[in-house]
């Protein structure tokens, strides 16, 4: 750094272009008296089931993430053993998704804006998909399993237009790419890495880009989703919120 610094400068965009900040849309969903039900059972008895499938739990770190894939409107439940002794997960979408519906709606809203939509879940990313499919909308997808040749597809397709659509998990997607192109940012699901939504907020940003890009956000009203928002408001992640919460997650949820 020393060696450079003659050489450097640092100068922030927000110094340099009259950027309008627009905060985001929080849009605060119901859940389905069948995921209160998971939620209750998994917090009492560490077990719930769903279509004759059984979810049981053994720590709460991991029953964090059943809350969550149960937030977002898939049921998880184990399938047997690989030769490793490793689970084999299964998963099945719950009979009303909420807030795949609340997305649903919002469709005419939207328009024919450009929008990126982040998921944490490859069956959420999935289920997206094949609703904006249903809708004629064209989609792009990119998450781990997203081959190098349709990553690259995924983001030229959607810079010049000719998709609409970009759905991808934030700790792939949110990472080093330009998505510049985009008008709104909404949040399907999210993690606790604060990194992972500073970087998944900064796709949209581009040099000389003076327009801002909406986010909404998609929260159900559930302890998950008000904790993450709570942990990411305080750029914090999930070491620091399970240390400040431990005792707040054996509460009751509502």
């Amino acid at each position: 750094m020393d060696l450079i610094a003659p050489y450097s400068m640092v100068v922030k965009t927000k110094d340099v272009y009259d950027l309008k900040e627009v905060p985001p849309q929080i849009r605060m969903i119901q859940p389905t008296a069948d995921q209160k039900k998971h939620f209750v059972e998994l917090k009492h008895l560490m077990a719930t089931s769903s279509e004759g499938e059984t979810l049981e739990i053994k720590t709460v770190l991991e029953r964090m993430t059943r809350f969550q894939q149960i937030n977002g409107g898939n049921f998880p439940y184990p399938v047997g053993k690989d030769k490793k002794g490793k689970i084999i997960w299964g998963i099945h979408p719950l009979k009303f998704n909420p807030k795949l519906i609340e997305l649903e709606n919002m469709l005419d809203e939207l328009g024919d804006q450009q929008v990126i939509i982040w998921a944490r879940f490859v069956p959420e990313i999935e289920a997206i998909q094949e609703m904006l499919m249903e809708h004629g909308k064209q989609v792009v997808t990119f998450y781990g399993a997203t081959s190098d040749k349709m990553r690259d597809y995924a983001k030229r397709a959607f810079q010049s237009k000719e998709v609409q659509f970009f759905v991808g998990n934030q700790s792939v997607g949110g990472m080093g790419i330009k998505l510049s192109a985009a008008d709104i940012m909404i949040y399907f699901s999210n993690t606790f890495s604060y990194e992972d939504k500073k970087q998944s907020l900064a796709r949209s940003q581009e040099v000389g880009k003076t327009t801002p890009c909406l986010t909404i956000e998609l929260v159900l009203n559930t302890l998950i989703d008000k904790s993450i928002m709570a942990a990411q408001d305080k750029k914090g992640g999930m070491a620091q919120f399970v240390d400040e919460n431990i005792k707040k997650l054996t509460k009751e949820l509502y």
